[in-house]
C-alpha cells in the first residue's frame, strides 16, 4: 500500500507519504471500496481504492469535467493489479447525515431551507453540465473547511438531456440507495434530469421529520416547492435552478 501511496504523490506533487490510515469501507455490491485519509508532510488528502470493476469513469472523470468547488475535486488516478486508486481532495467533514442525525447541528427553520439551498448548488452543477448523480443521500454531502456542502461519490452518474429535461433514459440495473431513489429508477429503471430533485426532497422532509418542525413553521412557499420535486411525476418536478431562484428571491 505505500508504494501505491508513494507512486501516486510522486506522480502528482514529487512528494512521498509519510503516513496514511484507513477511514471507510464502502460496500458497494461487495466491492469494499476502500478510503484513506494520506498525508505528505505538507498536506491531507483521500485516496480511494476501488476494483477494477467498478465504474471507474464515472468516478474519476466526471467530477473533472464538472470542475466546480461544490463537487469532490480529484488529483490524479493510477491503476494497479486488481484496483484503481484515486487521489482527491481531503474535506475534513463532518457529513450531511452525521450533522442532522448524530452531532444534532440543525436545529431551526432557517438551518434546514439553508442546507436545502447548499445541496441544491451541487445538484445544480450536475444539471447544467449534463449529468445527474444518481445516489443522492446525506452520506454523498460533506462539508468543507469552510462550511459548504460538497458533494462525492459519482459512481452512479449518468448523461442526462438538461434542455428537454422530462426525457426520461433507460438503465441497465436500479442504481442508489433504496431510501432515496425516485419512482422511475425503482420501478422502469429509468432517470431523467430531475431525478435527483426528488431524492433532495426526500433528504428534506427526513430532516424536518428528525427534528419534528411543524410544516407549518415553514414558508409555505418552500413547502411547496419541496412537495414539488417530491412527486412520482417527473414531468412536474422543476430543476435546481428554477427551486434556487424562488428560494433566493423570497
Amino acid at each position: 500500500m505505500y508504494s501505491i501511496i508513494n507512486k501516486l504523490l510522486n506522480k502528482i506533487l514529487h512528494r512521498n507519504m509519510l503516513y496514511y490510515n484507513k477511514i471507510l469501507i464502502i460496500d458497494d455490491n461487495n466491492n469494499n471500496n476502500i478510503v484513506y485519509k494520506v498525508n505528505d508532510g505538507v498536506n491531507n488528502y483521500v485516496l480511494k481504492q476501488i476494483r477494477l470493476l467498478y465504474n471507474f469513469t464515472n468516478e474519476y472523470e466526471i467530477p473533472l469535467k464538472i470542475n466546480s468547488n461544490y463537487i469532490i475535486q480529484h488529483y490524479n488516478a493510477i491503476v494497479d493489479d486488481d484496483y484503481y486508486y484515486i487521489l482527491s481532495k481531503y474535506y475534513k467533514g463532518p457529513d450531511l447525515y452525521d450533522v442532522i442525525f448524530n452531532k444534532n447541528e440543525l436545529n431551526t427553520v432557517d438551518d434546514v431551507i439553508n442546507v436545502s439551498l447548499q445541496m441544491l448548488y451541487c445538484l445544480n452543477e450536475c444539471f447544467k453540465n449534463g449529468y445527474v448523480h444518481l445516489d443522492i443521500k446525506p452520506e454523498n454531502f460533506i462539508y468543507d473547511k469552510n462550511g459548504f456542502l460538497i458533494l462525492i461519490d459519482f459512481g452512479c452518474v449518468h448523461e442526462c438531456d438538461n434542455v428537454n429535461y422530462t426525457t426520461l433514459h433507460h438503465l441497465d440495473h436500479t442504481v442508489g440507495t433504496i431510501r432515496f431513489i425516485s419512482s422511475e429508477v425503482l420501478y422502469n429503471k429509468e432517470y431523467c434530469a430531475t431525478t435527483d430533485m426528488y431524492s433532495f426532497s426526500k433528504i428534506v422532509l427526513e430532516i424536518i421529520s428528525y427534528l419534528r418542525i411543524p410544516m407549518e413553521k415553514f414558508p409555505k412557499y418552500f413547502i411547496n416547492l419541496i412537495n414539488s420535486c417530491y412527486t412520482d411525476n417527473h414531468k412536474l418536478r422543476p430543476t435546481p435552478q428554477q427551486v434556487i431562484d424562488l428560494i433566493v428571491n423570497i
